[in-house]
């Protein structure tokens, strides 16, 4: 992950403390939901991943709404969406639908479906990994070689903690 946070920026980081910033910003974030994925462990176990990502979603929506309004005095109001042109409607309405919807309910009917959620949950943080493939494909964005190492650490490790048990398994076998 450090490789894709910093990868175009190192050269920048010395001109601004923006950058900086979002990227402590951003191990923050990822600091913050490792923290929510151990403590709310018990509780998916007991109600299951659907309750739970629903109930997380819908709370956060009651805390995100009035805290971007009093961070950055952006008040969002859903009544005007129609008031923009049909391009700039239709373009959030896509957006909303594409990324909310269709996203979270296939990421919870998959979260449902599978014995250890803590594990299927190691299968978000694919999702750089699959952006950066699609951008070289459909935008025909170059991948720099701190991309490519990133890639491979992602990857590696995702694929590492799925099948941490036959893996150690193997070897356990092999001492013996």
């Amino acid at each position: 992950m450090f490789f894709l946070l910093t990868d175009g920026y190192i050269e920048q980081l010395s001109g601004t403390g923006d950058s900086i910033l979002g990227i402590y910003l951003s191990i923050g974030c990822a600091l913050v939901g490792a923290i929510y994925l151990v403590m709310v462990k018990p509780y998916v176990q007991e109600y299951g991943p659907i309750r739970i990502t629903t109930y997380t979603f819908v709370l956060g929506f009651i805390a995100l709404y009035p805290s971007i309004g009093v961070i950055w005095n952006i008040w969002v109001n859903p009544f005007d969406l129609f008031d923009r042109t049909h391009v700039e409607y239709m373009s959030i309405i896509t957006l909303g639908v594409w990324n909310t919807c269709i996203a979270f309910i296939l990421w919870l009917w998959g979260l449902s479906k599978i014995p250890d959620v803590a594990r299927g949950n190691y299968l978000f943080f694919l999702k750089p990994v699959i952006a950066l493939g699609l951008a070289f494909f459909i935008l025909e964005d170059e991948i720099t070689l701190n991309q490519l190492i990133a890639i491979f650490a992602i990857t590696g490790f995702v694929i590492l903690e799925i099948f941490y048990s036959p893996i150690s398994n193997f070897f356990k076998f092999k001492r013996n």
